[in-house]
Parts: C-alpha cells; structure tokens; sequence
C-alpha cells in the first residue's frame, strides 16, 4: 500500500504557490480612479465637509465650487486642492478634483513616477517643447497630469523625457495641475 502523504504535501504547495501568485498579479493590478484620497465621486458638498475643511470659492458664484482650508503637499511641492461639485443635483455632487503647485520640475517629474506606480502606464500622453501631459483612464474616472517648463535663458531642457540636464534652481521652475474626474 502507497502512502498519501507524500502527494498531500505536493498538493499544499502547489496551492500555495498558486495563491501566492494569484494575490502578486492582484496586488500589481492599476487602481481604479474612484475619487481623489478619501473622498470618493458622488458625495455631496456636506459629506466632503465632514472629511475636509473647506473654504468658499468666491471666484465663480456660476459652479459650485471650494479650495481645501490647507495645501497639500505631494513630493515635496504644495499643492492647492480644488474641488467641483456637478450642479445636476441640488446638494452637488463631487465630480473633479484639481491640485496645482509651481515648483521644482524633478519633484514633478518624480509624481509621475509615482503616478505610474499607482495608475499604470498612462493611457494617453502629450510631449510637445515646454508641456507634457499624460492621461490616465478607469473603470469609475480619469486622470491628468500636466507640467509646463518654464523657459531658462540656455534653452529649454528635458528632464522628464530622454535628456535630463543637471539641476540648476532657476532652470528647474514649473507649474504642475493635477486633475482627477468622475467616469462620465
């Protein structure tokens, strides 16, 4: 009579095994684009208030509209955080997210990296001279990064692409908008 044991341990492993990389290619999958931290597509302006202090926007009486109360900071640049609301329902519903800062075009250039390593590769991109842009699109919303150089007197580098030149504060200025929207 043959033991089963021998194929018993053979049958743990290759479950196991088959668990471990089940859970691998889960845990590599790009996150879904359901909001923006912990506010999430749909809530209304109250349910965000809870969350986030928030201050008027008095800009634009037109589109309900609120700035975070602080910046937030991402790779190390502050962002101003500014939040749209849909005007279809009367509470508002949060629709888009818009962070923007002006700083250092390397801490910039590390958001994508980090982007990238959330999202994925992008879905769409956009190089042209001083503006890049790239997109990112999910199941429930979308995502764009945009960076703008600004012009140095020696010409315009590139240090998010191929050539990266060495830093030199004044040549490393950019403005960076971060944009998260609701699926349509």
């Amino acid at each position: 009579m043959t033991s089963k044991k021998p194929w018993l341990g053979l049958g743990l492993v290759l479950t196991a095994v088959t668990a471990a990389t089940i859970w691998f290619m889960l845990a590599r999958q790009p996150q879904d684009i359901a909001g923006w931290q912990n506010l999430a597509w749909g809530q209304t302006q109250a349910q965000v208030a809870k969350l986030r202090k928030l201050e008027p926007w008095t800009e634009s009486a037109a589109k309900p509209v609120c700035a975070l109360g602080e910046p937030v900071e991402l790779v190390g640049e502050k962002f101003r955080v500014y939040l749209y609301f849909s005007q279809k329902a009367p509470e508002g519903k949060l629709q888009a997210v818009t962070l923007m800062a002006q700083g250092d075009i390397n801490n910039f250039a590390n958001l994508l990296a980090e982007l990238k390593a959330v999202y994925g590769q992008p879905s769409g991109q956009d190089d042209t001279f001083a503006f890049k842009s790239w997109q990112w699109s999910r199941p429930s919303g979308r995502l764009e990064l945009m960076i703008v150089q600004a012009p140095d007197d020696l010409g315009l580098g590139d240090p998010l692409g191929e050539n990266p030149r060495p830093a030199q504060a004044e040549d490393d200025a950019a403005s960076c908008s971060l944009r998260y929207f609701a699926a349509d």
